[in-house]
């Protein structure tokens, strides 16, 4: 018997296969689209995550400068403590059962902690270089209140951070021309006014008016990058207005020298017998222990520490510059969320009279 073919039923398995084929890739297309979609949605889910862990990071440091603040208010209304501040109490009530670091230590909220914290530099640092507390800006030299009569302090300043004197005059004369309103030269030719500025390439205006940040010195006549990366953590620009002072208990020992030395041209001493008397003072200071930011720091008192005539003679010279409290306080919070370790970071400038907020900056 003769075979016979059927054309059509190969016909029909060939479209079955090409079916099946684009089945297949069907598959795979809605595979790779499923996958493609789920990692998307896992990513914009993280990224949510981390968006809320970010806010909840910035309202845990908030609250750790709300928190801060509440500690100075206590500290005013203190009959003992307000009186003074020193580096260990700055701000803050501390006794037999309570010091800067059982106030400011990771404190724990919902979600993480925040920290209260101020880093040293200079010849303040200790060995771990991080403090648990507040830092007062009357332990810098405030370029807002420097006149022509007390300039010199930061002349004497800059010459302590190692420049030559003729760099320090220039610029200490130039910082009260750029802020004064007049336009005689300070300590001509040694200051600026606005044809200085103006012969610049590029030109600009001189300011005439108080600083608004310390940064602005890289503005003024004879300030370079390495001078102002020395100088801008011993100075300020708070408070804006009033006398100039200093606070001799929470100072630098490069801020104490510079204000020693720029009394020198006025009494019979030398650079000498204004190291000496410095050191005496950080030592009083320091306390029993001899180490500074310990609860027996010390508030200086003259007549306890034993100083020679030269020394005393400086001492009483630079005197009508001290203040016992300070008024602006600079606050640092780190706060951590802890589910994903994000951090946020907030450092900010109070005013004890009144807690507003002079100035604030957040990370």
């Amino acid at each position: 018997m003769p075979l016979i073919n059927f054309p059509h039923k190969k016909r029909k398995s060939n479209r079955s296969g090409v079916i099946l084929i684009a089945v297949l890739w069907v598959l795979v297309i809605l595979t790779m689209l499923t996958t493609s979609i789920g990692r998307n949605t896992s990513i914009e889910l993280s990224l949510t995550k981390y968006a809320i862990a970010r806010l909840q990071a910035k309202y845990l440091a908030w609250g750790g400068l709300v928190y801060a603040m509440n500690q100075i208010r206590q500290d005013s209304q203190h009959e003992e403590f307000k009186a003074y501040d020193t580096l260990y109490s700055c701000a803050i009530v501390t006794d037999e059962d309570s010091a800067s670091k059982d106030i400011f230590s990771k404190k724990e909220l919902e979600n993480g902690y925040f920290e209260v914290v101020y880093d040293v530099k200079g010849e303040d640092a200790l060995d771990d270089k991080i403090i648990l507390g507040m830092q007062d800006e009357e332990r810098k030299i405030n370029l807002n209140t420097l006149t022509l009569q007390n300039y010199k302090i930061l002349k004497s300043l800059i010459e302590v951070l190692g420049f030559e004197e003729d760099v320090a005059e220039k610029i200490a004369a130039a910082v009260i021309d750029w802020k004064d309103e007049d336009s005689q030269i300070t300590n001509e030719p040694q200051g600026a006014e606005d044809d200085y500025y103006m012969g610049l390439n590029p030109g600009y205006h001189i300011k005439n008016k108080l600083f608004d940040s310390v940064a602005e010195l890289l503005l003024v006549k004879g300030m370079t990058m390495e001078i102002y990366e020395k100088l801008k953590e011993y100075v300020t620009i708070f408070p804006r207005e009033g006398q100039f002072t200093v606070n001799f208990d929470t100072a630098s020992e490069i801020v104490l020298k510079a204000l020693s030395y720029s009394v020198l041209d006025t009494v019979v001493a030398e650079k000498a017998d204004a190291d000496s008397m410095v050191m005496k003072l950080i030592e009083y200071r320091r306390g029993e222990d001899g180490v500074e930011f310990t609860k027996d720091d010390r508030v200086i008192e003259l007549s306890d520490i034993g100083i020679n005539a030269k020394e005393r003679v400086i001492s009483l010279a630079i005197n009508p510059y001290r203040v016992k409290k300070s008024n602006f306080i600079r606050i640092q919070v780190n706060a951590v969320q802890e589910a994903r370790n994000v951090e946020a970071n907030i450092e900010s400038i109070v005013k004890r009279d009144d807690l507003s907020v002079v100035y604030w900056k957040r990370q």
